[in-house]
């Protein structure tokens, strides 16, 4: 990496720690300030003893006296059984043959509470792993009373069993964990709305892989609001990009474009972060989608110098190939097939496959528009993308083999190149979406 980590980067860290970003922070004094920042931050708005004081203090009642001596205990507790469960969080065969869920060791709340944080940790390097762990978590507080483990412990078990689920692709199962962790929330009193948005939040992300948009618009607002009475305000930037992206699926451009000057006119012009440069290039294809050119080609370049400054390459390749896309829909094909060139190559040392393939398909329309037919199989017959699930790889060989067939037979247009492009961009969002031909 070149430059800072973002705020948000930092924050991310602390929650799923990355070997990367601790080296770096130990070299980089404005890091590891910043890093100690968030940290304390993090543990004044997670520690429940703030709001539960919070709330004794506008009720006027003094809080208990034993409560530091008992969250220290319970930190304790906590520590060790991680301390026992280490040797087991080893690999995936460990832990199985641990049969953690079935020992009387491990039959405690802060049981339950340890798993569920390294499931937390796991969700991203190995999601099988955490979707075991989780499992492992629900198991054992299913066999405890009320009055050993908290329904809101439960809760949080679950919503990594959902996370872990959607990773994997399995989007159904992901659905009914949330459920489950819903349930659990809702039966229990001391459930605060900071859990609730962590519920709304699943949710959305459940239903957007299930390509409900229109259902995960109904939580966007609500956990908005809850991130932002918690004072959370990247989590609740993050919520404001996912609805501007729904919109953007939903071919609603004037809506997501003005939920992106939104989420703009919040961050700080000029400054070099990760959300304002992703907003900034996202608002650039709204505008490109409205027609608005001039407008569109000044925010990519603005995204592409400060995603330059950052030294995120790949999302600077990204802006310039966003710059060539304005170039083609002004009708300048041959300076946008040249642009295209360019940026393809380095995609492809990038190692980007799909992006790519996807300007591999936007080129081919050029040539088609310049005349030169010739040229577009050469281009186009080893294509390849990637994607996560098997059922979505079908979807996009399905839609790629249209493209050869229609090369074969000689009847290739620019209208089934650009019906292609636009189904395999949309795919992560809309993975079980299949693809249909044009009629």
């Amino acid at each position: 990496m070149i430059g800072h980590y973002t705020a948000d980067e930092l924050a991310d860290h602390l929650a799923l720690p990355q070997a990367s970003i601790e080296e770096h922070v130990r070299g980089c004094e404005s890091c590891g300030k910043a890093l100690a920042r968030e940290r304390t931050l993090r543990a004044l708005l997670s520690d429940p003893a703030i709001w539960a004081t919070a709330a004794i203090v506008r009720e006027g009642v003094p809080p208990p006296a034993d409560r530091r001596e008992q969250y220290a205990e319970l930190r304790q507790e906590r520590a060790d059984v991680l301390q026992r469960l280490q040797p087991l969080l080893r690999s995936i065969d460990t832990f199985r043959r641990g049969e953690v869920e079935h020992s009387r060791q491990f039959r405690s709340a802060a049981a339950v509470h340890v798993l569920t944080k390294e499931a937390n940790r796991l969700r991203q390097m190995n999601p099988q792993f955490a979707l075991m762990v989780a499992e492992a978590a629900i198991a054992i507080a299913e066999k405890l009373d009320r009055d050993q483990v908290s329904p809101a412990s439960l809760g949080y078990a679950w919503l990594e069993r959902a996370i872990a689920c959607g990773t994997l692709g399995r989007h159904r199962e992901a659905d009914i964990a949330v459920s489950h962790s819903e349930t659990a929330f809702d039966s229990d009193e001391t459930t605060e709305l900071w859990d609730w948005a962590n519920v709304w939040f699943s949710r959305i992300n459940a239903r957007l892989e299930t390509s409900r948009l229109d259902e995960a618009l109904q939580y966007i607002d609500r956990a908005a609001d809850a991130y932002l009475s918690y004072g959370d305000r990247w989590r609740y930037l993050r919520v404001l990009l996912v609805k501007a992206g729904i919109l953007y699926l939903r071919g609603e451009y004037r809506e997501s474009a003005d939920a992106y000057e939104q989420i703009l006119a919040m961050l700080h012009a000029g400054t070099d972060t990760e959300p304002y440069a992703t907003a900034q290039h996202n608002v650039a294809h709204c505008y490109l989608g409205l027609g608005e050119l001039d407008r569109a080609e000044a925010l990519f370049s603005e995204s592409l110098a400060t995603w330059d400054r950052l030294g995120f390459e790949i999302q600077r390749t990204r802006a310039l190939w966003g710059l060539a896309s304005v170039v083609f829909v002004r009708g300048e094909w041959s300076q946008a097939l040249a642009a295209l060139e360019v940026v393809r190559r380095q995609l492809v040392a990038l190692g980007v496959v799909n992006d790519d393939a996807l300007v591999r398909l936007e080129m081919a329309e050029a040539l088609l528009l310049l005349g030169r037919p010739a040229e577009v199989r050469p281009l186009l017959d080893n294509v390849v993308v990637q994607f996560a699930t098997e059922g979505m790889m079908r979807n996009a060989r399905m839609a790629l083999a249209y493209i050869r067939e229609a090369m074969q037979a000689e009847r290739l247009t620019v209208r089934d190149l650009r019906h292609v492009r636009d189904y395999l961009a949309n795919l992560p969002m809309r993975s079980v979406e299949p693809f249909v031909p044009l009629a």
